[in-house]
């Protein structure tokens, strides 16, 4: 279907590397606009967002699922303990 509009229209398709390109240039100028924004300038909002933010982040949603995971943990065995012999024989 898509085909049929490039070829009815004559829309050029971008290929692959010109998809990322535009995205890696939309990606620049957002980080350009946050050092603008900011004060910080496109170098020190680069090194702020991928140095300081993201492994951050990424720390805190370890953390996060480590302490759900356990939370989980817990309320398993709290559930199977409680279980009479019986019950736990059914299952």
């Amino acid at each position: 279907m898509i085909e049929t509009i490039v070829t009815a229209f004559q829309i050029p398709a971008p290929s692959l590397s010109e998809i990322i390109t535009i995205i890696f240039q939309v990606c620049c100028g957002i980080i350009y606009l946050i050092g603008e924004v900011t004060g910080m300038g496109y170098e020190l909002a680069n090194l702020a967002i991928f140095v300081i933010l993201h492994p951050l982040i990424t720390l805190m949603f370890f953390v996060l699922w480590r302490s759900a995971k356990n939370r989980g943990e817990i309320w398993k065995g709290l559930y199977t303990s409680s279980k009479t012999p019986l019950e736990k024989l059914s299952l």
